[in-house]
């Protein structure tokens, strides 16, 4: 279970907010998979400007998209109602204003609060709200501008705080020059608890190579920088909680990149309480839900937890700085009876260790550092790793010396 101010969420996914979390009918839809909490579509006082989503989407690795439809305080407002009215599900408002609209933040905490949300959660993280990026000028416009200054992340959560007795979570990206300063600033203003979503913040889509000069985006005229999500950015989620979990002592919501219960067990291994999805349910459906938690609870036992909160932070143990790391010697090792001779662990670049001898992968154990690319390029899962206490000369030879 996670505890978030006085809310108690049971179950482990969040929808998190976005084009999942813009209507009603999509909120009932997260309840019916299994999600016990919702963040609600990204809410002004007054849209800065007008959109409606366009993406280049790539499934299974990024979703780039420049612009989105947001709500205007009424629509957000009015949808907190409905889910209150029709959902059992525990609603947290998603608001954003820039960072020196400070009445704006007031008048939508007071609103909300009085629509009934559960609590709030402090938008520090859109990164495509910049209108000025291609101008050669930075401006406090709002969203992840917001979540690189600890002031002011800390200034917006004081004020928010002392106006309403809701739960808050602060929203921010790992953008800033260090994660954990935003994360306690907002912890010491009074957020009950802080939600990072990993990087990269933004890009561009490629080019349509059969329409020269045509970025390959449907349905648009022309293109802007976007927010990148998506697979690409869990590890940078880990991370980034990895980072925060050190930092603060209020509970850390993690989402970007994950998408199955294996990223749920590590991302919560690196210090997260809770986990949010989106682009995973964008792609494959609501059913990644109920698998998640179905897969989850396996997993738990058959590992003996009761609770995901059971195995919260179990790797920080094993985080270190790169002078510090372990390189156990070994080599790679093919299991003849898997290898089914495609020659893949041959191609990559760097290596000359393995080669393929009467249709089946060899390693040489000389050349073999267990540099750990192979095994992933395995389509059938022939190639472990060996930690050898007695490879002779191989360990004797420091690491940079093996082979060059």
């Amino acid at each position: 279970m996670l505890r978030v101010g006085n809310i108690e969420i049971h179950k482990p996914v969040i929808a998190s907010s976005g084009p999942l979390t813009r209507k009603l009918n999509l909120l009932q839809q997260a309840e019916a998979a299994g999600c016990d909490a919702a963040m609600l579509k990204l809410t002004f006082v007054s849209v800065p400007f007008p959109g409606q989503m366009r993406s280049f989407s790539m499934p299974g690795q990024t979703i780039v998209s420049p612009i989105d439809k947001r709500l205007d305080i009424e629509e957000g407002c009015e949808l907190a109602r409905q889910a209150r009215a029709e959902t059992n599900l525990k609603i947290f408002a998603n608001l954003g204003a820039r960072g020196d609209q400070l009445d704006n933040w007031k008048i939508l905490a007071e609103r909300f609060a009085a629509a009934g949300v559960h609590g709030l959660e402090l938008n520090f993280c859109c990164p495509n709200l910049d209108t000025t990026a291609l101008a050669g000028r930075r401006t406090e416009h709002g969203g992840s501008q917001i979540g690189e200054n600890p002031d002011t992340c800390g200034r917006i959560t004081e004020i928010v705080r002392k106006l309403v007795d809701l739960p808050i979570v602060c929203k921010f990206l790992p953008n800033a020059p260090d994660v954990r300063e935003i994360g306690r600033a907002c912890q010491e203003a009074g957020a009950d608890a802080v939600h990072v979503v990993g990087l990269p913040t933004a890009g561009l889509p490629p080019v349509n190579p059969d329409k020269p000069g045509t970025p390959d985006m449907p349905l648009v005229d022309n293109v802007a920088f976007g927010g990148s999500n998506g697979s690409i950015c869990k590890y940078s989620t880990f991370m980034a909680t990895a980072q925060l979990a050190r930092a603060v002592d209020i509970p850390i919501i993690a989402s970007g990149g994950l998408e199955d219960w294996r990223d749920f067990v590590s991302v919560v291994m690196w210090g997260a309480s809770g986990v949010g999805l989106c682009s995973a349910i964008m792609w494959y459906g609501w059913r990644v839900v109920k698998e998640l938690n179905e897969d989850l609870a396996d997993y738990m036992a058959r590992q003996g937890f009761a609770d995901w909160q059971d195995f919260r932070g179990l790797a920080l143990s094993r985080l270190t700085t790169p002078d510090k790391l372990v390189v156990r010697p070994g080599v790679s090792r093919i299991d003849c009876d898997v290898c089914m001779g495609c020659g893949r662990c041959t191609l990559p670049g760097h290596c000359d260790a393995i080669e393929l001898k009467d249709g089946k992968a060899v390693v040489d154990d000389e050349l073999c550092i267990g540099c750990g690319v192979c095994q992933r390029l395995c389509p059938v899962g022939a190639i472990t790793y060996e930690y050898k206490k007695d490879l002779g000369s191989l360990v004797d030879r420091p690491i940079g010396q093996r082979r060059q």
